[in-house]
C-alpha cells in the first residue's frame, strides 16, 4: 500500500476562506479541504469556484476520508452553488456510520443545487447516497456517478445514487450510481 494522504488542514470558513458566508457573498470552495471546511458552518451559504479533485480523501481520517457534512442533530441549513462544476472521486469509507454522502443530512431550510459529483465512492450503514444521506431541503440540477454500498445495522438500509433517504424534493437531477 502507498503513503496515506494527509488529513484536511483545519480551515475555519470565516477567517481563511473567499466571502463572507452570506447569500449576497458566498463562502469560495476551490479545492477538497476547504469542501471538508462547510462542516464547521453548516448554515452558511458556499459555491464552488472550480472543478475539485478529491481523490486524496480517500486517505483522510486514517481511511475514512471525507466526513459528511451534517448529521441528524447538527444538519446542514445552508447552501450550496456547485456552478455547474464537478467534485471528482470523492471517497467515503465509514461503514458503522449512518447518514453518510457529500452531505449527511440536509435540513428543510438546506439547498444544494448546480453540482455534479463523479467516480463517487461511498461505503456507509444506512442512509447513505452520494450527494445526501438524507434531504430534507432542496436539491436542484446535480448529478452523480460512481458506487455506493451499504452493510445496514438492520433491514431497512436507505441507500440511493442521489439520495438515501428524501423527504425534500429533487428536481432536474440525475444519476448513474452502481448501488450495493
Amino acid at each position: 500500500s502507498g503513503p496515506v494522504a494527509a488529513d484536511p488542514v483545519s480551515i475555519t470558513p470565516s477567517e481563511d476562506l473567499s466571502g463572507d458566508g452570506t447569500s449576497n457573498d458566498p463562502y469560495e470552495i476551490t479545492n477538497a479541504s476547504e469542501l471538508q471546511s462547510m462542516r464547521n458552518e453548516r448554515d452558511a451559504h458556499y459555491e464552488l469556484t472550480e472543478d475539485v479533485n478529491a481523490t486524496n480523501t480517500s486517505g483522510w481520517y486514517s481511511g475514512d476520508g471525507f466526513e459528511p457534512i451534517g448529521a441528524p442533530s447538527t444538519p446542514f441549513n445552508g447552501s450550496f452553488e456547485g456552478n455547474d462544476f464537478t467534485i471528482s472521486n470523492l471517497s467515503v469509507d465509514r461503514v458503522h456510520t449512518d447518514y453518510v454522502g457529500l452531505f449527511g443530512f440536509v435540513n428543510e431550510s438546506g439547498r444544494i443545487a448546480n453540482v455534479t459529483l463523479e467516480s463517487a465512492d461511498i461505503i456507509a450503514q444506512q442512509n447513505a447516497g452520494v450527494i445526501a444521506g438524507q434531504n430534507d431541503g432542496a436539491i436542484v440540477r446535480s448529478n452523480a456517478s460512481g458506487s455506493i454500498s451499504s452493510e445496514p445495522f438492520d433491514d431497512i438500509s436507505r441507500v440511493g445514487g442521489l439520495v438515501g433517504h428524501n423527504d425534500g424534493s429533487i428536481t432536474r437531477s440525475n444519476t448513474s450510481v452502481d448501488v450495493t
